[in-house]
C-alpha cells in the first residue's frame, strides 16, 4: 500500500512545470550515505548476496533482479540509470580497481565529519560526533544563500534530521527540511502538504531521526519544481541505515531505489526550461564501510571507511566517464561545486576549502550576451566560460603543469627517469638515446619562470619550494657523468636540440635554477653544454639550437662562440618572410616552428646578448626580433577558434597547446601588443590548455604525457617523436612566471578576437606588420 501511495505521488507531483528560463547555472547535489565503492563499481557482492539469501523466500527474485555474470552486468543491474548516463556523460571517481581513489581527509570516517567535509571542503577535527552540536563552520549552501544572485535560491531536503545542525538551520536562514518533519515552506501545494502529513503515518524501519528516502525526494522534487532553487540538496539515508541493520537485500533494494529517484530527477531537469543545459548533478556519499562481517560499520578502526566514490554530470563537465589514475579527495567537492556555479568558494582563512578538482570544471558553456543573460545567436560552445576569473584559472593551470612535471622530475630527482620513463614511439630502439634529456630540457623551460618566482608561505609558494628542490636535484642527476641518468649531449643529432632547451630553461631562471646550484653541478652543467658542440646543426632552424645554448655559456660561463650565435642571428634575419613570419631555412612551412623554436629563442638570445656583449653588432636586430613576435603574437591568438581549437597543420603535432610558446613568451614579457588584453590572451591560453589536457587518453596511467594532438592519437607523431618530445606543451605555461597580482590574472575573462567574431560583435581590422 505504502508503495502504491508513493507512487501516485510521483505521477500527481510531474505536472505544472514552469516556463521559465535563465542563463544562470544551477546545481543539485545528492547525496547516497555510507554506500561502498565496491558496491557502486562490481555490484552485488557475492560473500554479502549469497550469505544473505540463505532461506529467503526472495531468493530466486534477487537473483534476477540483482546478480549477474561478471561485475559490469550486476553493476549495471543495481544501478542502471548511473552506469547507462551519467558514466558516459559524466565524470566518475573512486573506481579503485582502475586506480581510481577518492578518500576523506577527516580522522573520523562517519556521517557528521563527512558531510562537514563535503559542504565546507574542510576536514574539522572538533567534529568528532554524530551528536556534535551545530556547525560552527559556514557551509557552501549557507555562503551562497549570503551571495547575490543566490539569496533565497538555495535549499536541504534530507532523510536524516541531523542535517539541521550540519547546515546550522538556525543561522543559515536555509530551508532545511530533514527527517520527520513537516513542510512548511513557501509555495506549499497539495503533494507537499499530503506528503508532509501522511510520513507520520509510515511505518518508522529506522527510527525517529530516519525518514524513507521517497519522501525526500518528493518534497525535493515538488520544491524544485515550484521554487527553482539554483542549488538544491537531497541526501538519502536508506543505504547506510540497511547497513547497520546488516540487511543486504535492503541496502541493495535502496540503492537501486535511489538510481531510479536520480534518473527521475534528471528527466525533470532537462524537461523543465529553467533547468535544461543549465544544471549540474552531483552525486557523493560521506563515508565507506567494512568488508564482509564488518561491512555494518564504519569508522577509523574499521578499514575502507575512508574510500568513497564521487560522480559529476551537466553542461560544464566533460564526458570523461570512468577517470582513471586520479587520487582525489572528499574536501576538492565543495570548491568545485562552487565552480560548477561560476563562483567561488575559499573557506576561510583558518579552514581553507580545498582545491579544485580540476577536470570537473571549465568545460562547454554557453557565453552569454553581457548584460542581457540572453544566449548569442551564435551559441557557440566553448571553454571556459567568461564568468571564469584568472585566480582561479591560475589554480588550474599550476595543478596542471606539476601533473605534468610529476612522473619526470620525481623519477629523476631519485636517478630513476632511465628506469622508469616509457618510450612510446614508432621505433622506441630508435628514439631512446635522447628521449629522456627531450622530456627533462623541455619541461624545465616551460617551468622555469614560474619557479624563478621562488618559494613563499601561499600554498602556491609552497609547490614552488616543493619543484624548485626537485628540478635542481634533478640537473645534479642529469649532467653528473657518475648518475644513473647522466643525459647524452653529444651522440648522435637530437641531444643538441634539447641540450637548448635546457639552456633556455637555465636563462629564464637565474636564481632558482643556476644560482642555486653547487659548484661541481653548475662546472658539470656548463661542460654538458660544451659538448653538445660536437653537433652541427642543419641549416634550419636548429640554427637557433646552437645559439641558444651558446647564449646560456656567455651568460653563465663568461665566453661563447660568438660565430654560432651571429651566424643564427643573421640566417633568421635573411630568412624572414614578412607579416612576422620567419621560413624554417631559404623556404616557409605552414607549422608552427614559428613558435616552437625560432621566436622564442630569438627573444632569448638577443636579450642575454644585449646585457652581456652590449657593443655586439647583432644587437641591432633587437628591434625587428621584438616587433615581429609581437605581430606573430597576434596571428597566434587570432587562430584560437571559439571553440578553443586550432588548425592542426604542419608537423610536430604532438606538442600540443606547445604550438602557443611564442605568445605565451610575448606575455610573459608584459609586451603584448594594444589589440590583445592580457585578460583576452590568458583565457584563450587556459581554455586551449583545458580542453586537450582533460581529453580522455592524454595520460597515461601512470601520469605520463601519450603521443597525440586531443587524447591518445599515436598516428599523429613522425618518426622523430616520443614520450619526451611531448614535453614542450610546457611551455605554454610561462605566464605563470608572472606573479597573481599582475594584471595578467586579475579581472574576469575576456573573450579572445575569434570568438568575439563568431559572437557577432563589431571589431577593428587587422593590418600586416
Amino acid at each position: 500500500m505504502k508503495k502504491i501511495w508513493l507512487l501516485g505521488l510521483f505521477a500527481c507531483s510531474f505536472g505544472g512545470v514552469q516556463a521559465q528560463s535563465h542563463g544562470e547555472r544551477k546545481l543539485v547535489v545528492v547525496t547516497f550515505d555510507g554506500y561502498r565503492w565496491k558496491d557502486v563499481f562490481r555490484g552485488a557482492d557475492s560473500a554479502l548476496f549469497f550469505a544473505k539469501l540463505t532461506g529467503s523466500k526472495d531468493s530466486a527474485r534477487l537473483v534476477d533482479e540483482f546478480w549477474g555474470r561478471d561485475y559490469t552486468e550486476r553493476r549495471g543491474k543495481l544501478m542502471p540509470f548511473f552506469w547507462k548516463t551519467i558514466a558516459t556523460q559524466g565524470q566518475v571517481y573512486g573506481n579503485r580497481d582502475i586506480d581510481s581513489k577518492d578518500n576523506v581527509t577527516n580522522p573520523y570516517w562517519f556521517s557528521y565529519p563527512g558531510y562537514n567535509e563535503i559542504f565546507t571542503g574542510y576536514a574539522d577535527t572538533a567534529i568528532n560526533s554524530n551528536d556534535y552540536p551545530a556547525n560552527p563552520n559556514v557551509t557552501l549552501p549557507e555562503y551562497l544563500n549570503g551571495k547575490p544572485g543566490f539569496k533565497g535560491k538555495v535549499a536541504a531536503f534530507t532523510s536524516w534530521v541531523a542535517f539541521e545542525r550540519i547546515l546550522n538551520k538556525d543561522r543559515s536562514g536555509i530551508p532545511v527540511n530533514a527527517g520527520y518533519t513537516e513542510f512548511t515552506g513557501p509555495g506549499r501545494n497539495s503533494v507537499q502538504e499530503v506528503l508532509s502529513q501522511e510520513q507520520f503515518l509510515l511505518p518508522k524501519p529506522f527510527g525517529i531521526h530516519e525518514r524513507p528516502d521517497a519522501v525526500t525526494y518528493l518534497l525535493a522534487r515538488e520544491y524544485l519544481k515550484q521554487q527553482h532553487p539554483r542549488m538544491l540538496q537531497i541526501s538519502f539515508i536508506e543505504t547506510d541505515a540497511f547497513g547497520h541493520q546488516d540487511k543486504y537485500d535492503g541496502y541493495l533494494q535502496s540503492a537501486r531505489n535511489n538510481d531510479a529517484m536520480l534518473k527521475d530527477l534528471w528527466n525533470y531537469l532537462q524537461s523543465d526550461p529553467y533547468y535544461k543545459g543549465q544544471t549540474t548533478l552531483v552525486i557523493a556519499t560521506d563515508h565507506g564501510r567494512g568488508e564482509g562481517p564488518d561491512w555494518t560499520h564504519h569508522n577509523n578502526k574499521t578499514p575502507g571507511s575512508d574510500q568513497i566514490w564521487c560522480a559529476f554530470m551537466g553542461p560544464y563537465t566533460p564526458a570523461l566517464g570512468q577517470v582513471k589514475g586520479v587520487q582525489v579527495w572528499q574536501k576538492q567537492y565543495a570548491r568545485t561545486m562552487a565552480a560548477l556555479l561560476g563562483t567561488g568558494f575559499d573557506g576561510t582563512a583558518a579552514h581553507p576549502a580545498g582545491p579544485l578538482i580540476s577536470a570537473v570544471v571549465g568545460p562547454k558553456a554557453s557565453h552569454a550576451v553581457a548584460g542581457t543573460g540572453k544566449q548569442a545567436a551564435s551559441s557557440i560552445k566553448v571553454l571556459p566560460t567568461a564568468e571564469g576569473d584568472g585566480i582561479r584559472e591560475r589554480e588550474y593551470l599550476v595543478n596542471a603543469l606539476v601533473r605534468i612535471a610529476d612522473p619526470v622530475l620525481e623519477a629523476l630527482s631519485r636517478g630513476q627517469l632511465h628506469k622508469t620513463m616509457p618510450v612510446e614511439a614508432a621505433k622506441p630502439d630508435f628514439r631512446a638515446y635522447s628521449t629522456h634529456l627531450e622530456a627533462f630540457g623541455r619541461l624545465l623551460a616551460g617551468m622555469a619562470p614560474w619557479l624563478e618566482l621562488g618559494p613563499d608561505d601561499s600554498p602556491e609558494g609552497q609547490l614552488r619550494k616543493k619543484y624548485g628542490d626537485l628540478a635542481r636535484a634533478s640537473i645534479k642527476k642529469a649532467v653528473d657523468p657518475t648518475s644513473p641518468d647522466f643525459m647524452n649531449f653529444c651522440n648522435g643529432r637530437q641531444p643538441l636540440v634539447d641540450a637548448a632547451f635546457f639552456a633556455q630553461a637555465l636563462l629564464r631562471a637565474p636564481t632558482q635554477l643556476w644560482a642555486r646550484l653547487d659548484t661541481v653541478t653548475k662546472k658539470q652543467t656548463l661542460d654538458a653544454l660544451r659538448s653538445s658542440r660536437a653537433i652541427t646543426p642543419s641549416y634550419t632552424n636548429w640554427l637557433m639550437f646552437s645559439a641558444t645554448i651558446e647564449a646560456a655559456l656567455l651568460k653563465y660561463g663568461g665566453e661563447c662562440d660568438k660565430m654560432r650565435l651571429d651566424y643564427a642571428f643573421r640566417q633568421l634575419m635573411g630568412w624572414y618572410k614578412g607579416d612576422g613570419a620567419y621560413g624554417d631555412g631559404p623556404e616557409f612551412h605552414w607549422d608552427y616552428y614559428n613558435s616552437f623554436v625560432m621566436q622564442p629563442m630569438l627573444l632569448d638570445a638577443s636579450q642575454v646578448l644585449q646585457k652581456a656583449d652590449p657593443k655586439n653588432p647583432d644587437n641591432k636586430f633587437w628591434d625587428d626580433i621584438f616587433h615581429r613576435s609581437q605581430r606573430y603574437a597576434v596571428v597566434q591568438e587570432r587562430m584560437i577558434s571559439p571553440e578553443a581549437t586550432y588548425p592542426p597543420i604542419g608537423r610536430s603535432l604532438a606538442y600540443r597547446f606547445g604550438c602557443f610558446h611564442l605568445l605565451a613568451r610575448v606575455a610573459l614579457m608584459e609586451a603584448l601588443p594594444k589589440e590583445l588584453a592580457p585578460q583576452q590572451v590568458r583565457a584563450a591560453l587556459y581554455a586551449v590548455i583545458h580542453r586537450q589536457l582533460e581529453a580522455p587518453g592524454t595520460f597515461d596511467p601512470k601520469g605520463w604525457l601519450q603521443i597525440g594532438l586531443y587524447g591518445h592519437q599515436p598516428g599523429i607523431g613522425e618518426s622523430y617523436i616520443s614520450t619526451g618530445s611531448l614535453y614542450l606543451c610546457s611551455e605554454a605555461f610561462l605566464p605563470l612566471g608572472l606573479p597573481a597580482s599582475n594584471q595578467f590574472w586579475q579581472g574576469p575573462d575576456m573573450p579572445w578576437t575569434a570568438l568575439k567574431i563568431w559572437r557577432g560583435e563589431n571589431i577593428g581590422t587587422d593590418h600586416a606588420l
